[in-house]
């Protein structure tokens, strides 16, 4: 796990229902990185980064529960992801996966290995929704190591940190972290459009779950937590 609320910068807390609520200053004295997170371990990255050439036979699939409890500073246009696979120079250009500003990349089907993907809601939410990115391929340069001290590949973070860091500081969002989970999806009997509607399939079955744990008398309906701001201002 990373964790820095020791700096001051970054705080989180439990909330009723057992969601990790995850706040990050927006007070303006923020000068290094903070974040709280998961990080895939060493040996999962280096075997993704070994295994994750265009074309192979199976798809990642990353999937986020999340609800947004402070937007971004208004003038951030690199909004920190959610979660990523990336190299330490040019995130956004070299990368496997990530989720900037709650968007899937790769994020079209003319893209390298793009399978699905699943948009997370503007603004504050009221409740959590899914985010999904998936890959079969790097997009840009792939990287030759995975360095886990640089926080290169992130199954869930909240907070300024990695290629996004310095451009989040002082105005990263905050969210409660519901659930984070990466699945290998078999597509070596699914040619074309199959293999889109047999991620898909899963995708569907994943919201299902979604709108039953937060609906009426699901595990997480009526959830509480402390206002972000008072958390960590």
């Amino acid at each position: 796990m990373a964790n820095d609320t020791a700096n001051g910068f970054v705080a989180a807390e439990r909330t009723a229902k057992g969601g990790l609520h995850i706040a990050s200053t927006q007070a303006g004295a923020q000068d290094r990185s903070a974040s709280v997170g998961f990080l895939y371990p060493q040996a999962f990255a280096d075997w993704l980064l070994a295994n994750t050439d265009a074309g192979a036979d199976y798809a990642i699939v990353s999937t986020v529960w999340a609800q947004r409890t402070r937007v971004q500073g208004a003038s951030n246009t690199a909004v920190q992801p959610l979660s990523w696979i990336a190299a330490a120079a040019g995130a956004t250009s070299n990368f496997f996966y990530h989720s900037q500003g709650g968007l899937p990349f790769p994020n079209s089907a003319a893209a390298p290995g793009f399978v699905v993907g699943q948009a997370l809601p503007a603004g504050v939410m009221a409740s959590a929704a899914m985010q999904v990115v998936s890959a079969q391929g790097w997009t840009g340069a792939k990287p030759s190591a995975l360095n886990q001290a640089g926080r290169l590949a992130m199954l869930a973070n909240v907070g300024a940190c990695a290629g996004w860091g310095s451009l989040n500081y002082n105005k990263a969002p905050s969210f409660i972290i519901y659930r984070a989970q990466l699945d290998l999806v078999d597509l070596s009997d699914a040619a074309g459009s199959d293999r889109n509607a047999k991620a898909a399939t899963m995708i569907a079955a994943l919201n299902a779950q979604l709108a039953r744990d937060f609906g009426v008398d699901g595990r997480f309906a009526g959830d509480t937590f402390t206002p972000p701001e008072t958390l960590k201002a």
